[in-house]
């Protein structure tokens, strides 16, 4: 069991960021039983997952520590407070199982905590990168944006909580607050690494089979700036700071056109993948979960406005995909459990 500790990867909590997702799309195609069984299951793999992650920083934080100062590994921290979040969001939207006075407690206790830890991680990884002389193209993949997607998941909670539960004017405001500074916090930290990661691919070799899955991870910060602006749309308008019906009217324009840069994104991946379906499994691989899954969710929103048959049929259609893609991972991640090919170094 030391030895599972000690090895223990910080990329774990993917696992819980790819169920998390299956659970916002089941609810956004109206199968509300099957988001409250997987919500289950997501808290569930939640526990376990963060159990051992809390133990090895007490009993192995020398391996915790090189895992931080890994211009890799470090960006993998993010995981525990974006799943944390998105735990909480499974839990908020699906109240009428949990509860609203539980499920609204647990979300704002979830949006704090999860806030404060995002930052701090992402502030450590971004110190890991500058205090590097140099950093092997290697280790330069997109899993650099994941700092960046918690920092844009965090709002995502926080439109939820201001629409969803019942709290007063004040409460509004300061998540509305932190919810703008955490939207700012992803946006620039994505701009930032953009330039970085893309220069890699065009100057260095392609990224290596093993990585290639983190590659769709390109696909989550886009994904995740839309489904921010339209939960803003709502949640700005309920604390009074928002209230110019042209602003809505705008902010619909730029997440149609951030959808199409999306889009084009899932295109180029997906002919990516078609030449390297035979990269070697690790938790890597449920990154073809999450960052699609979102993108899925993003296009149910941007369909509010437009109601195209086409863009429903798209999306319901991705659900199923991935839903076919989430069990096979399942079943290939437990394979490699028992058999402890991912259990130890």
């Amino acid at each position: 069991m030391k030895n599972i500790i000690k090895s223990f990867y910080p990329s774990w909590f993917v696992v819980c960021m790819g169920t998390g997702i299956m659970v916002n799309l089941f609810k956004a195609e109206g199968q509300n039983f099957l988001s409250y069984v997987f919500t289950l299951i997501n808290i569930i793999f939640f526990a376990m997952i963060f159990l051992i992650w809390f133990i090895r920083w007490f009993v192995s934080f020398e391996d915790v520590k090189k895992d931080l100062t890994n211009p890799l590994l470090s960006n993998y921290f993010a995981t525990m407070p974006i799943s944390l979040l998105i735990v909480g969001l499974n839990i908020l939207i699906n109240q009428q199982y949990f509860g609203s006075n539980f499920s609204a407690s647990f979300a704002k206790f979830s949006y704090y905590l999860g806030s404060f830890l995002m930052i701090v991680f992402s502030i450590i990884t971004f110190l890991v990168h500058l205090s590097k002389k140099e950093i092997p193209s290697s280790v330069l993949n997109f899993a650099y944006f994941m700092p960046p997607v918690g920092n844009l998941i965090a709002p995502i909670l926080g439109n939820e909580i201001i629409s969803r539960t019942l709290i007063d004017g004040n409460q509004k405001s300061v998540i509305a607050f932190i919810n703008l500074a955490m939207f700012g916090i992803g946006f620039m930290l994505f701009l930032s690494y953009l330039p970085i990661i893309k220069g890699r691919f065009i100057l260095h070799e392609p990224v290596e089979k093993g990585h290639f899955p983190t590659m769709f991870i390109f696909l989550a910060p886009v994904s995740a700036i839309i489904v921010v602006l339209k939960g803003f749309v709502q949640s700005l308008k309920l604390t009074g700071i928002m209230n110019d019906s042209v602003l809505p009217a705008l902010i619909n324009m730029v997440v149609t056109a951030l959808w199409g840069f999306g889009f084009w994104i899932l295109i180029a991946l997906f002919i990516l993948l078609l030449k390297n379906l035979k990269t070697p499994f690790s938790l890597a691989y449920w990154a073809y979960v999450f960052p699609v899954g979102i993108f899925a969710l993003a296009t149910f929103k941007v369909n509010l406005t437009y109601n195209f048959w086409f863009l429903n049929f798209f999306a319901k259609s991705v659900v199923w995909v991935l839903c076919i893609v989430w069990i096979y991972n399942l079943f290939i991640t437990l394979k490699n459990v028992f058999n402890k090919k991912l259990l130890i170094r």
